[in-house]
């Protein structure tokens, strides 16, 4: 049985701020055409409660021009586009709206993550012998342990009655390559372990409630 050596991790919980203007930031094409987002990863995080205005720039060349909102379709997180038609390869796009900026709560160099996809049983009687599935519902969990709040403790357990916007965000080096795994979520719990005559340990359980972005060799901006 193979397996992977992970030469070292990271892990950061996020808090989203006070949503900000941006202003003509710039697109990129994700390959198809049809997808485009922000290259800066501090640019992903779009307030869902302001719709952006999108422009495009023919060939890259002249005025910018207003592109009909039924046109395309809007990820707020990752601030991702998806046109109906393809775009032509050398068009431009850019966006203005408003973005969260974040605040990293938490920290780790040790995790564990499990993301799932269910399967949908749907079998009947022209299935044979053989039982048939569709995709169904994503989601994900995390467990981080020895981590280090940027708060202290009990404000970071605050956030379990609070809620608010949290952004897990999970890092792997995996030999040259680097990935970066990201979604907005809720904390499930921060359960402490003290044992007499041991060092006191902590831990911080997520959920996924929303998309799970993996990037590979991400801008860290």
């Amino acid at each position: 049985m193979g397996g992977i050596v992970l030469d070292t991790g990271a892990f950061y919980l996020q808090r989203a701020l006070a949503s900000v203007v941006f202003s003509e930031i710039a697109l990129g094409d994700l390959g198809d055409h049809k997808h485009y987002e922000p290259g800066a990863v501090a640019n992903r995080y779009w307030d869902s409660g302001v719709a952006p205005t999108i422009e495009k720039q023919i060939n890259g060349e002249g005025d910018w021009i207003a592109v009909d909102t039924g046109d395309y379709t809007v990820s707020y997180w990752p601030g991702m586009l998806t046109f109906t038609v393809a775009l032509g390869a050398d068009d431009l796009v850019r966006a203005s709206g408003k973005k969260y900026t974040v605040t990293v709560l938490a920290g780790a160099s040790e995790c564990s993550l499990d993301l799932s996809k269910e399967a949908k049983e749907n079998t009947d009687f022209q299935s044979g012998k053989d039982r048939e599935y569709v995709p169904g519902l994503r989601g994900g969990t995390g467990t981080v342990s020895q981590f280090f709040a940027q708060t202290d403790l009990a404000n970071l357990s605050a956030l379990l009655v609070l809620g608010g916007k949290l952004f897990a965000v999970f890092y792997q080096y995996i030999g040259t390559t680097r990935y970066r795994i990201e979604g907005e979520g809720v904390l499930t719990g921060i359960p402490v372990d003290m044992s007499v005559g041991e060092v006191i340990t902590s831990k911080i359980g997520w959920t996924f409630t929303g998309p799970i972005v993996r990037t590979y060799d991400p801008d860290y901006s």
